[in-house]
């Protein structure tokens, strides 16, 4: 049996890559919370949005100090998408950042994003979008399911 067929290759390469973003956080820890601003009513929110979907979506100002993202996404706003698909994720919630490790073009890179970057936030399950909130300049969430606050033009 020949081991360097491309598959194989493919996941020692992806082993790799998810090596090296582990040496990262340990080399260079991100931003501690006593660096940011706490955002509880943000994090009650997202926090929510968890429990009820697989996967929530966050619109980011990558521009925001602390936000640590691929390189090709930094200084713009970007949409990330934090999933709860499998038994162990990575997901990290607390007052003041979001974090876990997220596939970039097959790349594993751990985003860690202040809450005070997060302006906007979708919940998603089995592929139906259960709610969409933007946030007011101190965190909190406006709006809500009776609102239209969906950009798209969407109820």
């Amino acid at each position: 049996m020949d081991t360097d067929t491309p598959s194989s290759a493919s996941l020692q390469a992806l082993l790799e890559e998810t090596r090296a973003a582990q040496k990262r956080l340990v080399d260079a820890p991100p931003a501690s919370d006593a660096d940011l601003r706490p955002q509880p009513g943000k994090r009650a929110l997202l926090q929510e949005f968890l429990d009820r979907g697989r996967t929530l979506q966050v619109q980011v100002d990558a521009s925001c100090p602390h936000v640590d993202v691929p390189e090709h996404l930094r200084g713009r706003g970007v949409l990330l998408n934090f999933c709860r698909r499998f038994l162990h994720s990575d997901i990290v919630l607390t007052d003041c950042r979001l974090e876990q490790t997220l596939s970039f073009n097959g790349r594993p890179y751990h985003v860690t994003v202040p809450l005070e970057a997060v302006v906007a936030a979708r919940v998603l399950a089995a592929g139906e979008d259960l709610e969409f909130r933007t946030f007011d300049a101190d965190g909190d969430p406006v709006g809500g399911d009776d609102d239209n606050d969906d950009p798209r033009g969407g109820a």
